[in-house]
């Protein structure tokens, strides 16, 4: 795999990590989007290939046991994301800066395994009734699955200590401009 340096954003769901990646990738094209893998279904306007690679259950247990993750995890029951090894190497050959929007776990787990290669930020929320309304009205879920995703969120708020960076996401606007910031620091320290 690439030695090139990775940017991690995280939050809970909702907390805002693919809106904050995605205005920073329209931003500069020194960054590209990690595409991860999932096992679970599209949601209303998700694209295969743009938004997540969509695979089967077996498939994604395949390429674990292929080593072909960087990270992965179940984040529910068969539910699974992860980001594999052969989408950093694609960006590294554009000589890009991959930026990968996932979950906490998988965020920490990489920051084990790269150390000083990795910068990673955690978007944090007002509050768990903030959380709430967003998904909402995002308005993906069923109630139980909203209920599934809120206590989930609780739980990843107990990580945020252990990323590189806290940022609160309370305005759009400030929250890139912040997170921009942040990155640029981190990438001071390469020759890019």
């Amino acid at each position: 795999m690439s030695q090139s340096p990775l940017i991690t954003i995280s939050s809970p769901s909702g907390g805002g990590k693919s809106t904050v990646a995605q205005k920073i990738l329209r931003s500069s094209r020194r960054f590209a989007k990690s595409i991860s893998a999932t096992t679970r279904a599209p949601r209303i306007n998700e694209v295969e290939g743009r938004d997540y690679y969509f695979i089967s259950l077996e498939e994604f247990k395949d390429k674990i046991a292929k080593e072909e993750f960087l990270e992965w995890e179940e984040v529910y029951p068969d539910v699974f994301y992860g980001t594999l090894n052969s989408e950093i190497d694609n960006i590294a050959k554009r000589k890009q800066i991959p930026i990968l929007a996932i979950d906490v776990h998988g965020a920490l787990e990489l920051k084990k395994r790269l150390k000083d290669r990795l910068l990673t930020i955690f978007l944090d929320v007002p509050s768990i009734e903030t959380l709430k309304d967003r998904l909402q009205y995002r308005a993906t879920e069923t109630e139980a699955e909203l209920q599934k995703r809120l206590a989930r969120a609780e739980y990843e708020l107990s990580f945020k200590n252990q990323f590189d960076i806290i940022i609160p996401n309370i305005q759009i606007t400030n929250t890139v401009n912040q997170t921009i910031d942040a990155i640029d620091n981190f990438l001071h320290k390469f020759t890019l």
